[in-house]
């Protein structure tokens, strides 16, 4: 089985703007188009509707090429075996190649789709800074490649034109419009002071502050064994000074500006908040073992001697990772949702025909492109021969 994480899990992020440096497939109405030599549609052929919104084969094949491509990617071989049995997660059923990166495509044409869609339902489209941004993004794509000619033979060449190249990188800004408004104060989503408790209990939030007392140098090597017990003995004292005070949580603060050689203390003060397996277990260990609002005894870890304070759990702090994480379900809960209704076309997809196809397709036009060059190249070598020769006058 080939080794892969799910391919959706790299949608909307820069893989559009990577693509138009690459290439795949056609424009629109043009049965000259790789999509169409290679699939037998045209590029603008409906190939199922997502929540209402058209998804053509330009869109659909796109990601088809870009989901075969991951996988001979990443394949032990470098090539494709169709028949070769994937399975997305452990929920799901294993499935042949064929059918996985056809599915994969659905996917992500659907994830799109379905952002489009919540993006006009929530109020949540371009604004001026986005448009601004593409029209950025643009320019440079169009600088990078030599102008505008050679822009529009680019798109020819990944298969999406001008328009559906562009729109498809505004959902990018949509998918971002979407979570940055449904989960800010007064959005739809922002979570409640209930449903930040139950994430932190949820996913073993914990917190912390401590007082380091560092038996490492400054090249992180462990100091001498004889500098190591005035480290503790020092550690002893302050601990020592915690333990008599009548108020050890103020005290503590205090101690803690004073002697801890936490290189991240004056980021931190009010100390971190982490989840299991973050920190080194020693100090995790310890975290785990106390009350809160409790103090340690000294616990030793290959940073040196700790004297750790638990702390209640902050949890206006877990705003955004709550965020991330619920956002996250709620796209994967829309896509499953989804209303999809497919048209005859989409029946006949066969990717290992269209991928197959494709590639040779990819080396027609990357032979064409050399051609080209090298025919460039001559005319302009040529031209520098003919203007340094001496003239027939001059010869004379």
């Amino acid at each position: 089985m080939i080794s892969y994480r799910k391919i959706t899990g790299l949608l909307l992020t820069a893989a559009l703007a990577a693509g138009i440096l690459t290439g795949c497939g056609g424009t629109k109405g043009d049965t000259d188009s790789l999509v169409y030599k290679a699939a037998g549609v045209t590029p603008e052929t409906v190939l199922m509707t997502v929540n209402g919104i058209d998804v053509t084969a330009e869109v659909y094949y796109y990601w088809l090429a870009y989901s075969c491509d991951y996988m001979a990617q990443y394949s032990d071989t470098g090539e494709i075996d169709w028949e070769e049995m994937q399975q997305a997660d452990e929920e799901e059923a294993e499935v042949s190649t064929a059918d996985y990166v056809k599915d994969d495509a659905l996917n992500i044409a659907k994830l799109y789709a379905v952002v489009e869609a919540k993006a006009k339902e929530y109020d949540c489209g371009l604004t001026e800074e986005d448009q601004s941004n593409l029209d950025s993004m643009r320019a440079s794509f169009v600088s990078q490649l030599g102008g505008e000619e050679a822009y529009a033979e680019k798109m020819r060449s990944i298969g999406l034109s001008d328009e559906t190249f562009m729109k498809l990188n505004s959902v990018s800004y949509m998918y971002q419009n979407l979570k940055s408004n449904l989960y800010t104060e007064g959005g739809a989503f922002y979570p409640t002071d209930e449903e930040l408790t139950q994430y932190a209990g949820d996913n073993g939030y914990l917190h912390a502050n401590h007082i380091l007392f560092s038996t490492l140098d400054d090249d992180g090597n462990p100091i001498p064994d004889d500098e190591k017990a005035k480290v503790l003995a020092q550690a002893k004292e302050v601990l020592a000074q915690l333990r008599a005070s009548d108020d050890p949580l103020t005290l503590f603060n205090t101690l803690a500006a004073e002697y801890t050689d936490d290189t991240g203390y004056s980021s931190n003060p009010d100390g971190y908040q982490f989840t299991p397996g973050t920190m080194v277990e020693d100090f995790e260990s310890a975290v785990q073992n106390l009350d809160i609002n409790e103090i340690s005894d000294i616990v030793e870890t290959d940073f040196g001697y700790h004297i750790i304070l638990r702390l209640p759990v902050d949890t206006s702090k877990l705003v955004d990772d709550y965020s991330d994480q619920n956002f996250d379900e709620r796209i994967n809960q829309w896509q499953e949702e989804a209303k999809v209704s497919f048209k005859s076309a989409y029946d006949k997809v066969d990717p290992e025909a269209y991928y197959t196809k494709l590639l040779t397709l990819r080396e027609e036009l990357e032979a064409e492109a050399e051609a080209e060059a090298e025919a460039g190249d001559n005319a302009a070598e040529a031209t520098d021969a003919g203007a340094a020769s001496p003239s027939p006058t001059a010869a004379g």
